[in-house]
């Protein structure tokens, strides 16, 4: 707790001191953070309850496949295991029903809010013991360790909540968990390079990390290479990367080989090249469909069953809801086509996307050029944020790596923590009266700003509270009112995001008509469109799907799904 002395006091007196009991002041922000925390996030993840990314899709119809025991369609080299065991958990665990599946995966991943939390936490401990002792100075720090944990505690909950959030069902809150846990012993190793048991859970954690994204394998190597050269000499800190590296290995070799074994080919996974193939090019939306050859040659693409508007289809020989959500099958043979202006493009949109989540933040950023300016050995600060090398230097390489590929918020949501407690840790590291009353003014200003923002984000969750509707549950429920029977197979045109429906239906998606053909579709005669009708009939489509088709002659013959936004149509042969 901080408390302002009286003026009349004899002799000079600093604005901000200490508490008699910081512990009983460290007990109340954190009670307060994990309240916040919980409400906050609660509603947030309540509101979004019936919400449903583009690849949770995906990894659903993993999980059904590891609960059946399906492993030959389960193995995935594009998706990463680790959130699909979540998932088969909460389905094989608490059996939720169709209507409730995507609120289960919103509830799961507000339990990663809440253990990532947990994590940030072991994380933070170290990072404070670790402060104090690479501080070079005698001096009186000017942020205490409340003030340090409220800082910590702001950044946490402004990038979990506000640059992160829990609206995407995929394993990113989870990647968090995981990112804390590394950090956190990375820097327990530098303050303690001969503990064994430190290196052994960092490859322990590295090695779960891949399992929940594959961009941490390379990583790792990254996190390895850091816990070798810091702290000890190299030749006696090597044996023990070596054990981390095994332990590493241990964990994560299964899985790179069973997808190596599937693929014919050593591969730890497909997600990053194909992704780079797609953003390089760059190959069209419907990637999966079709590509030039300057991406290389497709090995099995889908079968094109009509030219103008293209209609594919994709029946075999991948099982599920919609089988073109693998790509590392319909991408097999995707290779990227380096080129300078593709990469000049790429790290142009990767710059805009910073500069989007630098003004979420902005509040971070105000406070620490404020401090920055106001330090008058402002070439001190630099000194110190390069000490802290250990903290920082894998989560930059991170935003490096992604920048080249492609960046979006909950990929880099956790690396920003680090940087941003490392930045501030710089920016008061040269202590003076001056720099302490600043580095609190400034703490609490953006707190205030944070705090206001969390007032207006809930807010507006709990109002989005009263229309919650469950549109795909609707979708499926008239579906089966007109006769539709688990098996059967469908067509699709325009979109394939929010096809949720198909699986609670039972039913499966084999032909499509991608978006960007569908104008197509929809500008040519009758005669064209009962031939495409024709050809989605052929694959053994009972009925094709659209959502929001346009208005007006495009909706004659088609039934709208009750008050829903789809529409569909009876294909010929079909009773």
């Amino acid at each position: 707790m901080l408390e302002i002395r009286s003026q009349t006091e004899v002799g000079p007196q600093p604005l901000w001191v200490e508490s008699v009991d910081p512990r009983r002041a460290l007990l109340w922000i954190r009670c307060l953070t994990w309240v916040v925390t919980i409400l906050a996030g609660f509603v947030q993840a309540w509101s979004l309850r019936f919400s449903l990314s583009p690849d949770a899709n995906a990894y659903l119809s993993i999980a059904s496949a590891y609960l059946r025991g399906d492993y030959a369609n389960a193995i995935n080299a594009y998706f990463s295991p680790m959130y699909s065991w979540l998932i088969a958990a909460v389905l094989g665990i608490f059996h939720p029903s169709g209507y409730w599946e995507t609120t289960s995966l919103h509830l799961l991943n507000f339990a990663g809010l809440l253990i990532a939390l947990y994590c940030f936490e072991f994380f933070f401990v170290g990072f404070l013991v670790f402060l104090e002792h690479s501080s070079q100075s005698q001096d009186e720090p000017p942020l205490n360790e409340a003030s340090w944990w409220l800082l910590g505690y702001g950044l946490f909950f402004s990038t979990m909540l506000f640059l992160l959030t829990l609206e995407p069902t995929t394993p990113d809150m989870w990647v968090c968990v995981v990112s804390y846990l590394a950090v956190g012993i990375l820097l327990r190793i530098a303050l303690h390079p001969r503990k064994w048991i430190y290196f052994v859970a960092l490859g322990f954690v590295l090695g779960l990390a891949y399992l929940t994204k594959s961009f941490f394998f390379p990583l790792s190597f990254v996190f390895l290479g850091a816990a070798w050269f810091t702290g000890g000499t190299l030749r006696k800190n090597f044996t023990r990367v070596l054990v981390a590296l095994v332990v590493f290995v241990l964990v994560a070799g299964p899985f790179v080989y069973a997808i190596s074994k599937s693929k014919h080919r050593f591969t730890f996974g497909d997600a990053g090249k194909i992704t780079y193939a797609i953003v390089m090019n760059p190959i069209p939306a419907a990637a999966f469909l079709h590509w030039d050859s300057n991406s290389g040659i497709p090995k099995h693409p889908p079968r094109q069953i009509f030219s103008s508007p293209r209609v594919f289809e994709s029946a075999a020989p991948i099982k599920g809801t919609f089988p073109l959500t693998d790509l590392s099958y319909w991408m097999e043979g995707a290779t990227p086509h380096f080129t300078l202006r593709g990469q000049m493009r790429i790290l142009r949109q990767s710059v805009g996307t910073f500069f989007v989540m630098f003004l979420t933040q902005v509040e971070f950023a105000a406070g620490f050029f404020v401090l920055l300016i106001c330090q008058e050995r402002s070439r001190e600060c630099i000194a110190a944020i390069a000490r802290l090398w250990p903290l920082w230097l894998p989560p930059a390489v991170a935003c490096l790596a992604y920048s080249i590929v492609l960046v979006e918020n909950r990929y880099v949501a956790p690396f920003l923590v680090f940087l941003w407690i490392a930045a501030f840790a710089g920016a008061v590291r040269v202590p003076s009266v001056l720099s302490r009353r600043v580095a609190t003014a400034v703490l609490l200003g953006i707190l205030c700003v944070t705090g206001i923002k969390t007032a207006k984000y809930f807010t507006t969750d709990l109002f989005a509270l009263q229309h919650q509707r469950n549109v795909y549950w609707d979708v499926a429920q008239n579906l089966s009112k007109i006769g539709v029977k688990p098996g059967d197979k469908f067509a699709l045109i325009g979109s394939t995001e929010g096809v949720h429906w198909a699986r609670l239906a039972g039913v499966q998606i084999v032909s499509v008509l991608p978006l960007g053909d569908d104008e197509v579709f929809w500008n040519a005669d009758r005669a064209t469109q009962e031939r495409v009708f024709a050809a989605f009939a052929s694959t053994g489509s009972r009925l094709v799907v659209v959502k929001d088709p346009p208005p007006g002659s495009a909706r004659e013959n088609w039934r709208q799904l009750g008050n829903t936004p789809y529409y569909t149509h009876l294909l010929p042969g079909n009773p």
